[in-house]
């Protein structure tokens, strides 16, 4: 169900659960192109979400990160809308290898893509801002310093720590290379499809 309308023309990243009434998503997030941003006209949420909060120091910081990829043709997304099904939350156990298995995803589908960059925010009080930066993700910088957590809008307040990918940290690419055959037979479902086609979201047995 679309909440935006990036979610339109977005990839959405989802680990599911194989049933008979078809795969159900567990937990993901979505992939939102600058360039398919540009492309229909719509504000690019890496930025628009720090215009909302009049975050002046981001959004400079973010401007010119933007400036700089289009001038590069660099691959720029903006990665958001971290969800879990609550059904999921509580397993310790559990929860850590869904957490293994979206690092495996989230790894392997950005190294998929060449000359490719990422930005994301992480929630503060949920302990997201620790997984991004361990991810390989780096606050925003402006005039050689790290740039502090913003209130976001739409999360009711929330700080929320704006962060940019250029590299993967060597932690999270050993996980995911221990998922490695998952991302090998991932399912990617094209918008207009009811039936998953098996080309190269991944399917976790």
């Amino acid at each position: 169900i679309a909440v935006d309308t990036t979610d339109f023309f977005s990839e959405h990243l989802l680990v599911c659960e194989e049933t008979e009434q078809g795969l159900i998503p567990i937990l993901g997030n979505k992939s939102v192109p600058l360039g398919r941003c540009d492309f229909h006209h719509v504000p690019f949420p890496g930025l628009s979400c720090l215009e909302e909060a009049n975050a002046y120091e981001q959004i400079k910081a973010m401007r010119l990160i933007i400036e700089r990829v289009r001038a590069w043709n660099v691959d720029l997304r903006y990665a958001g809308s971290w969800t879990m099904d609550s059904k999921e939350r509580g397993n310790k156990e559990w929860s850590a290898i869904l957490r293994d298995l979206f690092t495996a995803l989230y790894v392997s589908y950005y190294e998929s893509i060449p000359r490719c960059e990422v930005i994301t925010g992480g929630t503060c009080r949920f302990k997201v801002d620790n997984y991004v930066k361990w991810l390989g993700h780096e606050p925003l910088r402006l005039d050689d310093r790290d740039l502090d957590p913003i209130s976001v809008f739409h999360l009711a307040g929330e700080k929320v720590l704006w962060t940019h990918l250029r590299e993967f940290s060597k932690e999270s690419r050993d996980v995911a290379k221990l998922y490695s055959h998952l991302w090998t037979n991932h399912v990617r479902i094209k918008g207009t499809q009811r039936k998953a086609e098996s080309s190269p979201v991944i399917k976790a047995a």
